[in-house]
């Protein structure tokens, strides 16, 4: 079987607010530059293509998690730098009447941060920081400390440990890449108005009301600043600071960002054949 590797990036589910669909992303992933990475050794995948047997495999292998590239789905079951093992696990699925493949790709952080992706999205956050905490090292290594994908990968594994309720773990990580990328990037980019976002929200659900605040609102005009008061970032932000306010019984402010939202999702008006609108 063929799979075309790329990079993917983590995306909570859809939110709704009132009957407005404002959608909120966690973290965007910075295409990671494979030329500057090791490339001498390889990672073997396991891999299943029979998605039916997604129950079987996490019986026997826990680890196993369901993956997409490109178009193509199969369940990953064990990767391996050691071909030898990747091989004795393959027979053995074979011997049960499992079909199984072995994908080999290049043992980088690309790789690494797929599979950490992947583990997210299945809620196996235990396999995620794995996969994580070695692309980090990886990236660290090879890239230094300041590098942008040193910063996506401290940034995936901060969001591990604060959707685990982990947040001691997951603050030093998020401060770490906000003072990345305010090296790298300036203090006017959307990446950094993503990294302040992230620990706006690190510090709403720790019910951190009043550091939360200051800094959604700076994010808030960054946004309107370098998007444009209706980009769809802007509506997200602005939907952050309504269960904000909400939260805090700030109902006066929540309801005058709610009308902002609104505006912002509200279907533009259809020009008529007479040249008017409706």
């Amino acid at each position: 079987m063929s799979y075309a590797s790329h990079e993917n990036s983590i995306i909570e589910k859809e939110e709704k607010l009132a009957g407005l669909n404002l959608g909120r992303q966690e973290i965007k992933d910075d295409p990671l530059n494979e030329q500057n990475e090791d490339n001498d050794s390889n990672l073997y995948l396991v891999n299943v293509d029979n998605l039916n047997q997604i129950e079987q495999l996490q019986t026997l292998y826990p680890e196993s998690i369901r993956m997409d590239f490109h178009g193509n789905s199969f369940i990953h079951v064990r990767s391996s730098t050691n071909q030898e093992e990747a091989q004795r696990l393959l027979e053995k699925l074979n011997s049960l009447g499992i079909n199984a493949e072995i994908l080999t790709v290049p043992y980088n952080s690309n790789a690494l941060n797929q599979l950490g992706n992947a583990s997210y999205r299945q809620g196996n956050y235990a396999q995620a920081e794995t996969f994580y905490r070695q692309a980090l090292q990886m990236n660290q290594r090879l890239l230094g400390q300041e590098h942008p994908n040193t910063a996506t990968t401290l940034n995936n594994l901060a969001v591990v440990y604060s959707i685990q309720g982990r947040y001691s773990e997951a603050e030093p990580l998020y401060r770490q890449v906000l003072q990345i990328n305010q090296r790298l990037l300036g203090q006017e980019h959307p990446d950094l108005a993503l990294s302040l976002n992230n620990l706006a929200k690190l510090y709403s659900r720790q019910g951190r009301y009043s550091e939360a605040e200051p800094i959604l609102l700076e994010v808030l005009e960054m946004r309107k600043r370098l998007l444009g008061a209706e980009h769809p970032d802007v509506a997200v932000t602005l939907k952050q600071l309504i269960e904000l306010y909400r939260a805090q019984g700030k109902y006066t402010e929540a309801e005058i960002l709610y009308q902002q939202a609104r505006e912002l999702v509200r279907p533009a008006s259809k020009p008529t054949i007479g040249g008017g609108t409706r």
